[in-house]
């Protein structure tokens, strides 16, 4: 079932040329998009349904969902007896709660989605009203992020904040890519940490975490090639070892001095000065803008790494 693009949606997307997001309105049209997208992909597989529901409450300490709000009869669960109302409520809490808890529920589903299979037990998923796959679902879903100019994007399980699409292109998803080897399981977990904070704004973390992505890299590098580095090692230490040992060629070396300076102390030096130590008597406020920059700065700095590390093997 791919994403059917209308006219009208066509001629903006081509008349739109500014690359700018919002992340505080999630319209009624795109809530109710994304229960379209529910119901292709989930259909009446109630184990699903109830995963959703039970994982959401718990999250958030609810003991269940609230039902108030009415879909209309062409959203609304096909069958005549459900098992429960974990259907209904999912669906009425996406259209009426806040926009946070609006994003860890949409989130929460998807990851349930991508898994489907295992929840339709023995029954053809389509005997349960599934016309949509998993991967279609998510197409559709950053689709309709895009089509309202809402700045998310799900990937590997997760909601993502974009700021820029181009830097989301060209540094953040490649990174995400690489670093999906069993080898550098650690700092991609690191850096899909920094992200979630960021999310929720809690930049200072979003930078000790970013920081700890990028060591983490280069640790996984100097571990694969039999590089000795000291496991309490700083960022520019291994910056040295991987200089050193010519993971960036010799005779280059000398085009990159700009490029030693913002890897040893760029993201160091924004972690350290602004989340890294005791914040003294007076809160440090870390601005949304100096977190994204850190993690946009740690995503172009793995990318560079490791490439040159799998050109290299």
């Amino acid at each position: 079932m791919p994403v059917y693009r209308t006219y009208s949606q066509r001629q903006r997307q081509q008349n739109e040329k500014i690359d700018v997001y919002q992340y505080t309105l999630l319209p009624k049209e795109f809530r109710i998009q994304v229960i379209h997208i529910w119901n292709s992909s989930l259909g009446d597989v109630w184990t699903a349904w109830r995963s959703i529901h039970n994982t959401m409450c718990r999250a958030h300490g609810y003991s269940e969902l609230p039902t108030h709000y009415s879909l209309g009869n062409q959203l609304r669960t096909r069958a005549s007896n459900p098992p429960d109302q974990s259907k209904e409520r999912c669906q009425g809490h996406l259209m009426t709660t806040a926009v946070a808890d609006a994003l860890d529920i949409i989130e929460i589903a998807f990851s349930v989605i991508e898994v489907l299979v295992y929840y339709s037990g023995s029954v053809p998923p389509e005997k349960l009203g599934v016309e949509q796959s998993s991967s279609e679902a998510i197409e559709e879903l950053n689709f309709r992020f895009r089509q309202h100019r809402i700045g998310y994007e799900y990937i590997d399980g997760k909601l993502i904040r974009i700021d820029s699409q181009y830097l989301h292109e060209e540094a953040v998803k490649p990174a995400m890519g690489l670093l999906q080897h069993m080898a550098f399981a650690g700092p991609s977990e690191e850096f899909m940490k920094a992200h979630e904070h960021y999310r929720h704004r809690r930049n200072k973390e979003a930078m000790n975490e970013a920081l700890k992505a990028f060591e983490s890299t280069m640790k996984a590098i100097c571990e694969a090639r039999g590089w000795n580095c000291r496991p309490t090692a700083t960022a520019s230490e291994l910056v040295q070892t991987l200089l050193d040992n010519d993971l960036v060629p010799t005779h280059l070396q000398a085009h990159f001095n700009a490029l030693r300076s913002t890897l040893e102390s760029g993201l160091p030096t924004l972690r350290n000065k602004q989340s890294g130590h005791g914040q003294g008597i007076q809160p440090v406020d870390v601005p949304d803008y100096l977190a994204r920059y850190a993690i946009n700065l740690a995503a172009t700095n793995i990318v560079l790494l490791v490439e040159a590390h799998q050109l290299d093997q």
